[in-house]
Formats: C-alpha cells, structure tokens, sequence
C-alpha cells in the first residue's frame, strides 16, 4: 500500500468501526457475562465475589 493511501485506509476502517453493524446485538450494562468453565478468569471472579472477598495470597493460589 502507498503512503499516500494510508489515510484514506485509516478512514474507511474508522467508518466501518463506527457503523457497529456487527452480528451482536447490544448488551445491557447490567446483564452478567457468561465465563468459561475452568479459565483462570473464572476461578479469580468467584473468589471476588465472595462476600468475604480474596487475598491476593488466595488469587495466586487458586491461579497458580
């Protein structure tokens, strides 16, 4: 690609961002996601959610 087309790239991929018309619909704020059974992820949110919370100790623990 030319340099001088650059900018003209740069703009098209910025317009194709900003149309949103991906496949998924919006998600409300407020709806939860679904994890990954198993993932390190996983195992470190249900440790903050408790309600007693999690030490790091427990985080790096349960993630290895």
């Amino acid at each position: 690609m030319e340099r001088s087309a650059l900018p003209g790239a740069v703009e098209a991929l910025r317009a194709a961002l900003c149309r949103g018309g991906g496949a998924r619909p919006p998600r409300a704020p407020s709806a939860s996601r679904c994890l990954r059974e198993g993932t390190k992820q996983q195992a470190v949110l249900i440790l903050l959610r408790r309600p007693e919370g999690a030490t790091i100790t427990q985080v790096i623990e349960a993630t290895g």
